[in-house]
C-alpha cells in the first residue's frame, strides 16, 4: 500500500502491483479502494473478467467495510 500511494503521491498516473496466487491481491485492492474513497475522496472502479472474481471481490471488499 505504501509503495502504491507513494507512486501516486509522486505524480505517477498508473501503478502495477503484482502478487502471486493466494497472497491477497483482492484484499490489497480493497484496502487501496478504501483509502482512495475515505482518505483521498477519489472514485474507484474495480473490473474483473469473471463473475466469480467480481463476487469474491465484492465479499472481500465488504469485509473491509466498503
Amino acid at each position: 500500500l505504501q509503495s502504491a500511494f507513494g507512486e501516486w503521491g509522486r505524480g505517477t498516473d498508473s501503478t502495477l502491483l503484482v502478487h502471486p496466487t493466494g497472497c491477497g491481491k483482492t484484499f490489497v485492492a480493497g484496502m487501496i479502494a478504501q483509502q482512495a474513497l475515505e482518505v483521498h475522496d477519489r472514485r474507484v472502479l474495480f473490473l474483473a473478467h469473471r463473475d466469480v472474481l467480481v463476487n469474491s471481490a465484492a465479499i472481500a471488499m465488504g469485509e473491509c467495510g466498503l
